[in-house]
């Protein structure tokens, strides 16, 4: 992932980064809802389902999401509590950019990082 330029870029990194797990795992129904969103309300339930599912995953005993088909695992990520809290803040405040960067969010999940592309290279 990009280098942060702001407290904003790391909050949509640290989220983007719980997603990234779920997308490796062919979990694509949370970030598909999060990308989807219309409103605050949908927003709110696809973080609490990645949340729950995350941490549930990530407390388990040895912390993976799921096993890939070459045997790697991987393992999950629970966001912070204040990219969490930042999210919901500007949903509160202005609901169509919160909505804009929940799209821009799930995106970037569903992208493969840059050591992906270039190890493909």
């Amino acid at each position: 992932m990009v280098a942060p330029t702001s407290k904003e870029d790391e909050y949509k990194d640290d989220i983007v980064k719980m997603l990234y797990a779920f997308v490796r795992c062919r979990m694509f129904s949370v970030v598909d809802k999060l990308a989807n969103a219309t409103s605050k309300v949908v927003v709110e339930q696809a973080l609490y389902e990645a949340l729950r599912i995350s941490r549930a995953a990530y407390e388990s005993s040895n912390g993976s999401l799921c096993e890939l088909e070459d045997k790697k695992v991987v393992k999950a990520y629970v966001a912070k509590e204040e990219s969490v809290k930042w999210l919901q803040e500007l949903l509160k405040q202005d609901v169509i950019r919160g909505l804009e960067v929940c799209r821009e969010i799930a995106s970037r999940a569903l992208t493969f990082p840059a050591k992906a592309v270039e190890a493909s290279a």
